[in-house]
């Protein structure tokens, strides 16, 4: 569970370690059942195992992502996406 909703989790991992050592991934189990999968969170590891970055989607409405977060857990920096949508 992710954000209250249930998710499939993906770990990927790179055939050659460089910057990332593996990323998971939390995708909407709702929404992959629509056939439009849509990732809830995301966590990359560095090549020792440690939590490095975090991508975030903070709100959504009508299925378009109004609002993402990225934080970079070592270097304790953040950044936010604010979309504006349309409404017509």
């Amino acid at each position: 569970m992710r954000k209250g909703r249930g998710c499939d989790v993906l770990e990927s991992r790179p055939a050659q370690t460089n910057l990332y050592s593996r990323v998971l991934s939390w995708i909407d189990q709702e929404s992959r059942t629509e056939g439009q999968p849509g990732l809830l969170m995301a966590e990359a590891y560095d090549r020792n195992g440690k939590l490095l970055k975090e991508f975030e989607i903070k709100s959504f409405k009508k299925g378009q992502v109004r609002e993402m977060e990225l934080r970079n857990r070592q270097a304790k920096t953040s950044t936010r996406l604010v979309f504006e949508i349309d409404e017509k």
